[in-house]
């Protein structure tokens, strides 16, 4: 008699020896590898923090200010007669005059003018990295507005304290027709802080009702301690690192209009209180000058769907309806755009000679700036008499 057979098992639950094998081969072939990949490039990582650690030099991690050197007064600044033509690339160049204003190489200094003189303070929104000296937004002013000369004093990592400093030490003694002074709304955050791109910075304070200039002299960076240096490697070469920082405010940003605590809005009051005596005083400059004051906000890519810079425009609309300067916003005008062409107006990643380049304006996004100031200046009649003027006198053939 024959031993009975065993059940016959169903199709599905069959041996697959071919699967198993073709599994063991795509782990293998794919997965192994990529595990190696990764695993080298996390190694990588700490070998760059290592070597960026041995070296010693804070300056290392200034690597996309290559333009800029130390000041006592105000961290940094441009450094006066930098020329690089290809900076962000081929024919992309970066100049800086003497005076240590992005000009790109024209002229070291005014001379004679035969219309109006406009300076643009700001940050790197206004200094614009990534694009050439002639596709800023303010250099393209020029073309945009006939007679018109531009200076562009703005720089990279400057908060609206920083910025205003600037202007006062260098800029004031400019005989202006018009100061545009644009921000973004970081740039009201940045000057509650006393570093910035991993720098000492001034900070502003309100004594007696006047603002007072502290943390100055900014100690050379050489005198930084190993502790503060070892801090800013691992945040500038660590990618995880960095990653855990930019998902951090992301986060940060998605929850903080329902979790803004009192200490946090308290501390913008007071930032908004020195911002206005900030404004208050070149206000009062630009009068004693026969120049126009602009405040305009520039808007950033998060502000296409974050609404993190309405309270700071409201603020700033209710400011200018007094009279002492004029306001121009263009969050609005970035918000009205299509997706697809709002994401144009900045640069993505990859940007040589400014590796935090990504999300500054592109060349089309300088020109969307400069088309709509362009549209606002000429309807400002206290500048627009003076280029009426400016155009009178051309015409006729006098200097």
């Amino acid at each position: 008699m024959s031993p009975p057979r065993p059940p016959l098992q169903p199709e599905s639950t069959r041996p697959t020896s071919s699967r198993v094998r073709l599994l063991a081969l795509a782990i293998v072939v794919v997965i192994v590898p990529l595990l190696l990949i990764l695993l080298l490039e996390g190694l990588s990582g700490f070998a760059f923090l290592a070597r960026a650690l041995r070296r010693g030099d804070p300056r290392l991690a200034m690597q996309n200010q290559r333009h800029a050197q130390y000041d006592s007064g105000l961290g940094w600044v441009s450094t006066p007669d930098f020329s690089v033509a290809d900076m962000y690339g081929p024919g992309t160049g970066l100049h800086i005059d003497a005076r240590g204003f992005r000009t790109g190489g024209k002229r070291n200094s005014p001379g004679f003018l035969s219309g109006p003189l406009a300076v643009c303070s700001g940050d790197s929104f206004t200094f614009a990295p990534g694009v050439a000296d002639d596709r800023t937004w303010c250099a393209l002013l020029e073309s945009l507005v006939p007679g018109l000369t531009t200076v562009n004093m703005g720089q990279n990592g400057y908060g609206l304290d920083q910025v205003y400093l600037w202007y006062k030490r260098d800029g004031a003694k400019l005989a202006h027709d018009l100061q545009l002074l644009a921000y973004i709304t970081h740039d009201f955050r940045r000057m509650q802080l006393s570093t910035g791109a991993g720098f000492a910075k001034p900070v502003l304070e309100i004594r007696n009702d006047s603002l007072v200039t502290t943390n100055t002299p900014i100690a050379p960076y050489e005198a930084y301690t190993r502790r503060f240096w070892t801090g800013v490697v691992v945040q500038s070469e660590l990618r995880l690192v960095r990653l855990f920082h930019l998902l951090r405010d992301k986060v940060a940003r998605r929850i903080r209009p329902a979790s803004v605590s009192g200490d946090e809005a308290a501390q913008d009051s007071l930032t908004w209180m020195k911002a206005r005596r900030i404004i208050d005083d070149l206000a009062q400059i630009n009068r004693a000058k026969g120049s126009t004051l602009v405040l305009v906000h520039l808007p950033v890519n998060e502000d296409y769907w974050d609404e993190d810079a309405n309270l700071w425009r409201e603020r700033m609309r209710a400011a200018a309806a007094e009279g002492a300067f004029e306001f121009v916003d263009l969050v609005d005008g970035l918000r009205r755009l299509p997706a697809d062409s709002a994401q144009q107006m900045f640069l993505g990643y990859g940007i040589p000679g400014y590796a935090d380049g990504v999300g500054h304006y592109s060349v089309a996004g300088n020109a969307w700036v400069a088309e709509r100031l362009h549209r606002r200046l000429v309807e400002i009649p206290s500048f627009a008499g003076k280029l009426g003027r400016s155009k009178a006198g051309n015409e006729s053939g006098s200097p």
